[in-house]
């Protein structure tokens, strides 16, 4: 596929796409009595610049499926004549140089408006960065020249949010590794937080918008109350399942000849497996040599290699090791001396750390772009210069009728100090009264993915910088709620396996901060 362009099965899928969305909504337009005033044709297309063809067959899309509204572009630095549109109201994204940015916009068309599509009020997070903050000062500086220079302003973003489940995604960016997935928090320093709260940012944006916007209200209604997190506190976890028992509750166990990416196999009505992990499996006879993985892993890869009698080998890899290799050492008859044939199996568990949503056109290797992002094994496995064939693939996707499943199967009892991961683990939250939001805290845990009541609150990862998971009161009821901790770490070592519900978001530590 080549997305982002003209070519011909792309962008028929966008015109099957529009067809069916702008339908649901050409009726709420501003001149058919609707609050749609206007309607942007795609989302900073000259960084991406892959073919100037592209930006006016998405716009006649638009047109036929019966927008009529104001249409607009939005741009960052990549903003140029060559992909904006004559006659098509340009917009420009920033966070600073105000002043800069906005002639820039305004050296370009100099007879329209001047908008800020995007002021970006904080930043994201991706996995092993520190913590972006957006200090106020500077957010306020901003916001006084926008509005000084008598342009208008939309916020990005002005309310937080969570990448709840395995919607997280992640960037394409124009230095080592890459790729860079993006955590589970989208609190982005905005003026409402993660949560719904109104920070000092909020109030700052008020008092702005009250000195420099021309008809802003002199007085708003009263703010609600901050919101009354939980202190829920320490939840014990009480049963166990390892990998094995997770991979047997699974319904669906596909054969194919050679390894394929999550999104080929035959599962969900043949159209694949979007999210979550992939389980491969292969046997193998060997006097030794090399087993080598073809290509970059898509995205995170635990591997195990096993005797018919014991494991011999087990690993971590991601997509920074390009052609990954693990040794077979020869195994010699203790009699003859002879080195003997002997038979071996084969695991990977990948995970799909989130499919790439932004890259600077022809600045990233291609297993980091766009139209790159089939997940899983990508490549084949070789044994020596032989490939190995006759693959089990399981598709481990955490999806609701599989969260059913487990919550109500008997798990093992959890029983010592130590547990051979990657497994699940359950514990139970008693709530009486009614339940309240709150931020759960995994402590002493490795990498892995948190769920309450069989809902997915996403990644949590020891590198961090986010320390907890928002847990919003909808997804928790009065009495028991059932707790299920998915850890991939080999060796989990906790002397009581525990997870704590505390009452305030820990996004970084304080050693862990960049303010922009």
């Amino acid at each position: 596929m080549k997305i982002r362009t003209t070519y011909p099965p792309f962008i028929k899928a966008v015109d099957r796409y529009f067809g069916q969305v702008l339908s649901l909504v050409k009726e709420y337009q501003f001149t058919k009595g609707g609050p749609i005033i206007a309607v942007q044709i795609e989302n900073e297309y000259g960084s991406y610049a892959a073919d100037e063809k592209y930006m006016p067959s998405v716009m006649e899309i638009i047109k036929k499926y019966g927008i009529v509204e104001l249409l607009f572009t939005s741009d960052g630095e990549g903003i140029s004549d060559e992909y904006t549109l004559p006659g098509i109201l340009a917009t420009i994204n920033f966070q600073r140089n105000a002043n800069v940015k906005l002639d820039i916009l305004q050296r370009q068309q100099p007879n329209r408006p001047l908008m800020v599509m995007e002021y970006w009020s904080g930043w994201f997070d991706h996995w092993g960065e520190n913590h972006h903050l957006f200090p106020n000062s500077a957010y306020t500086e901003t916001l006084r020249t926008i509005l000084k220079r008598g342009a208008s302003v939309n916020f990005y973003m002005f309310y937080g949010g969570t990448n709840f489940g395995f919607m997280n995604g992640a960037n394409s960016e124009r230095s080592d590794p890459y790729y860079y997935p993006t955590i589970t928090s989208y609190d982005y320093d905005a003026p409402l937080s993660e949560s719904g709260d109104i920070t000092l940012k909020w109030k700052a944006t008020v008092e702005e918008l009250r000195a420099y916007a021309p008809g802003f209200p002199s007085s708003l209604p009263e703010p609600p109350p901050p919101t009354a997190y939980a202190k829920y506190g320490k939840v014990m976890m009480t049963g166990y399942l390892p990998l094995q028992q997770l991979l047997d509750t699974v319904a669906i166990i596909e054969q194919h000849e050679h390894p394929v990416s999550m999104e080929m196999l035959d599962c969900n009505g043949g159209s694949g497996q979007a999210y979550g992990f992939t389980f491969y499996r292969a046997n193998f006879e060997s006097l030794g040599g090399k087993v080598r993985v073809e290509n970059r892993i898509a995205d995170r890869a635990q591997i195990w290699l096993h005797t018919s009698d014991k494991l011999i080998f087990k690993d971590v890899f991601d997509w920074s090791k390009e052609n990954y290799e693990l040794t077979v050492a020869q195994v010699k008859n203790l009699k003859t001396k002879e080195v003997e044939r002997k038979l071996y199996k084969l695991e990977l568990l990948v995970e799909n750390l989130g499919r790439v949503n932004f890259q600077w056109h022809n600045d990233a290797p291609p297993f980091a772009t766009m139209d790159n992002q089939r997940k899983g094994l990508v490549g084949n496995i070789l044994h020596n210069s032989e490939i190995l064939t006759n693959w089990e693939i399981i598709p481990l996707q955490f999806d609701a009728d599989y969260m059913k499943k487990l919550m109500s199967m008997q798990w093992l009892d959890i029983i010592g100090t130590s547990w051979i991961g990657p497994a699940a683990f359950m514990g139970t939250l008693d709530i009486s009264g009614t339940p309240q939001d709150t931020f759960l805290r995994l402590d002493g845990w490795g990498k892995g993915v948190a769920f309450v009541n069989g809902f997915n609150l996403g990644r949590y990862w020891k590198k961090g910088p986010q320390q907890t998971l928002y847990v919003p009161a909808p997804v928790l009821h009065t009495g028991p709620n059932v707790i299920i901790i998915f850890e991939l770490e080999f060796d989990i070592r906790l002397p009581s396996p525990s997870v704590t519900f505390i009452n305030q978001p820990v996004l970084s530590t304080s050693t862990r901060e960049t303010y922009m």
